[in-house]
């Protein structure tokens, strides 16, 4: 699959109208818990999010692997597919790539990323790893 720069400007624009809706009280903001997960060599984010959320992923600097551990949800991505993506669904993403998502009932995802040697155990590790992994937009 291949980066589209198009495609990533339609999901950036999906995420803008997003968070004009939210300041526009159009909407309830994002309401997201998060758990995070180290191993060696590597970091998973546990995303637990409503039902009717709507999401704009972040583009990574780096692959990573996305596994939907619990409900539906639509979703466009920055290559222009359109699908719905369902409960025990597996799948990567290479770098540069970004999604909007529409929650059809709650969801948890988990997105699993390498840690580059970072030291997971330092008190600014989430910090370290959103220099290294998230692109800037």
């Amino acid at each position: 699959m291949t980066y589209d720069v198009v495609a990533r400007a339609q999901v950036v624009e999906v995420g803008n109208r997003c968070r004009e809706a939210l300041a526009a009280g159009i909407s309830n903001p994002l309401d997201a818990e998060y758990e995070h997960c180290f191993g060696t060599g590597t970091y998973a984010r546990i995303m637990k999010v409503a039902p009717g959320s709507v999401i704009q992923g972040l583009s990574h600097l780096h692959s990573t692997i996305t596994v939907m551990l619990k409900g539906r949800a639509h979703v466009i991505t920055s290559s222009g597919d359109k699908r719905l993506v369902c409960q025990g669904e597996v799948f990567s993403s290479p770098p540069g790539a970004s999604r909007a998502w529409v929650t059809a009932m709650g969801c948890t995802l988990m997105t699993i990323h390498h840690t580059a040697g970072v030291d997971t155990s330092a008190p600014d590790a989430l910090d370290r790893l959103r220099e290294l992994l998230i692109a800037e937009e």
